[in-house]
């Protein structure tokens, strides 16, 4: 489900999710990164799969001083509910 790890570490929401999906999703990256936790619905149209229905965490990380230095996403598959 989503790209490999390889694929995200050390890039920009922007990079990963493409300019059109990261426009749309600008406003819950900006929250998380400036420290809330941020849960949503999103849909996408799979090549292999067709429409897909997710529920996204975007998690802020914090480095040993407190501040955020990234985010953790979390997709859950929920299409089949």
């Amino acid at each position: 489900f989503g790209p490999d790890k390889a694929d995200v570490i050390g890039k920009t929401p922007r990079e990963v999710l493409g300019d059109e999906a990261y426009e749309v999703r600008r406003e819950a990256l900006e929250r998380a990164l400036a420290g809330e936790t941020v849960q949503f619905q999103s849909f996408a149209d799979r090549f292999d799969r067709g429409r897909v229905e997710s529920e996204i965490q975007y998690i802020p990380h914090r480095d040993a001083s407190g501040e955020v230095d990234g985010l953790a996403v979390l997709g859950l598959d929920v299409t089949e509910r």
